[in-house]
């Protein structure tokens, strides 16, 4: 294949649906189909938003006549580093970065809207035994969406099963907020049924009151409080 940038793109290994491994020279590159619609969308709206960040993965190239995404290739994302046990100091790390990649994107009114480890990706290496962090950044944005002010998406799920927030859950607006459910939702990753995720999800927050607080976050009664809180 050759890119709108005349490099010529080998390829090496499929790792995913629609997401395979590339070389061009001694690099690495992973080349994403996505549809064409999408493809088009992305490229004429969202990516001029996204210029000048330093924390979010944006393509590098496009394949001549396809709708197909070329990304720089990185060693790791979180998921597999958490695999792996990573050390306190190294996820600090990457979760500030990853904050400050949300941050990025809720500057320029743009939810990104999944979240999740395995679009948090890393290079990384070993310094002897200590883990260094070399570059953290975002990616997966062709699912994103431009939400200014307090626009907001409303009866459509969004992000994955596993990572997806409690209001996407409760069907409430889903503004850009919804961004940072990955952290609270950590514990909820498991084949359970969605309303088993709620329960783990809804435990973040505490007590009585923190459940209030969710209910008025996402706009529901005080019976829907009551009812919740029975539940748990």
């Amino acid at each position: 294949m050759f890119g709108v940038s005349g490099k010529r793109y080998d390829f090496m290994q499929k790792i995913r649906q629609e997401t395979d491994l590339y070389s061009s020279g001694e690099k690495l590159f992973i080349l994403k189909y996505i549809p064409a619609p999408k493809w088009f969308r992305f490229n004429s709206s969202m990516l001029p938003l996204l210029s000048q960040t330093q924390h979010i993965r944006l393509p590098c190239d496009n394949i001549l006549g396809l709708s197909v995404l070329v990304y720089q290739y990185f060693t790791i994302d979180l998921l597999g580093l958490v695999q792996r046990q990573i050390p306190r100091k190294a996820a600090k790390k990457v979760l500030k970065t990853c904050l400050q990649g949300i941050s990025e994107l809720h500057e320029r009114e743009i939810a990104h809207l999944d979240i999740k480890p395995e679009n948090i990706v890393v290079n990384c290496r070993y310094d002897g035994s200590e883990l260094v962090i070399d570059q953290v950044q975002i990616t997966d944005l062709e699912n994103a969406a431009h939400l200014p002010g307090a626009w907001f998406i409303k009866d459509e799920p969004v992000g994955s099963d596993n990572w997806r927030s409690p209001e996407t859950y409760f069907k409430a607006g889903i503004t850009k907020s919804t961004d940072i459910s990955f952290i609270r939702s950590r514990g909820a990753q498991s084949d359970h049924p969605s309303l088993i995720r709620l329960k783990l999800q809804a435990a973040y927050f505490g007590d009585a009151d923190g459940l209030k607080g969710l209910m008025k976050h996402i706009q529901y009664s005080l019976d829907d409080v009551t009812a919740l809180a029975n539940y748990l």
